[in-house]
């Protein structure tokens, strides 16, 4: 998937829930879409993350382009099955009509698609030692901008 719009979100939700590494998001997304790899926590909990650029800073936002991507390879499968669905309903429309001889709607998600997000965000919290407290408000700020709904007041 493109980087810009994953990294669009993670900077939006990065300004929403810890705007005091809005400096730092330029250098350290361009360092994790060059490397992906290193975004496991240090032994000890919410320590820095491996990039070199803040060894004494602990930083939400390499997890949060985790779950941005996460996220975003989730609704790329799930729009994958509806247009293939879509496509399934329409041949078999136009092959009637064939046999006969005589649409996009916005896509929204539904409360068990935003229910499967969280749980992916919280799911990659927990793989990368992030705390309860931060994934629960970087799943929640996710749904919420995926929703179309305001955040709650932080």
């Amino acid at each position: 998937m493109n980087q810009q719009p994953i990294a669009e979100l993670a900077r939006a939700i990065i300004t929403q829930i810890a705007p005091r590494e809005l400096p730092l998001f330029g250098p350290v997304s361009r360092a994790w879409f060059a490397d992906p790899k290193p975004t496991r926590l240090r032994a000890g909990g919410d320590k820095a993350l491996g990039y070199g650029l803040t060894d004494t800073i602990p930083l939400i936002t390499p997890f949060v382009l985790v779950a941005v991507t996460q996220v975003a390879s989730y609704l790329s499968d799930v729009l994958s099955r509806a247009l293939a669905d879509t496509a399934k309903d329409a041949i078999s429309e136009r092959v009637a009509r064939l046999f006969r001889r005589d649409s996009a709607s916005p896509t929204s998600l539904s409360q068990a698609q935003l229910s499967d997000i969280r749980k992916t965000v919280m799911e990659v919290a927990h793989a990368a030692g992030v705390s309860d407290q931060q994934s629960s408000l970087v799943a929640d700020a996710l749904v919420g901008h995926l929703a179309g709904t305001s955040p709650a007041a932080l």
